[in-house]
């Protein structure tokens, strides 16, 4: 078990129908995927344990893996966004340093591939392509939970 590995599993469900969140057990199956539902199946997929508690964004990101620096992450990483610009709101797995998938999360879209730009919104749209394109809060990398250690997974 890797990180590429589960971009590998999320890139399978490339075009599966995206839905809006509205609810812990809904929107975490090819049938309709919200973002973190989204990470939640392709985690199940991957076999990887964790506490299946967690399942929106801000869960996530508050309690699972650990901070990566920009300049350090890779294929497999998580990438966080927020509308609010203070909370977790969006997740996605990353592909490589400028590009993740991710599910929209809104109806009438489907899981895509979107690249990051470091440049800044200069405008005061809403529109969620905008706010989960441009500048990520955080990336965090999957580890193992053994004791008080944590095992980055390779």
């Amino acid at each position: 078990m890797n990180k590429e590995t589960l971009a590998e599993i999320a890139l399978k469900y490339l075009g599966a129908p995206s839905i809006r969140y509205c609810g812990p057990e809904h929107g975490k199956s090819p049938e309709g995927f919200d973002c973190s539902g989204f990470i939640d199946f392709c985690l199940n997929e991957l076999s990887f344990p964790y506490d299946k508690t967690i399942r929106h964004c801000n869960e996530f990101f508050d309690s699972f893996g650990i901070l990566v620096h920009e300049d350090c992450i890779s294929c497999g990483d998580l990438v966080f966004f927020s509308r609010d610009g203070f909370r977790p709101t969006h997740v996605g797995i990353m592909l490589d340093k400028e590009t993740y998938i991710h599910s929209p999360g809104t109806s009438n879209s489907i899981v895509s591939v979107s690249e990051i730009s470091k440049e800044p919104i200069v405008t005061k749209r809403t529109d969620h392509s905008v706010i989960y394109s441009h500048n990520p809060i955080g990336y965090k990398r999957l580890v193992f939970s053994n004791s008080r250690w944590k095992t980055l997974l390779p």
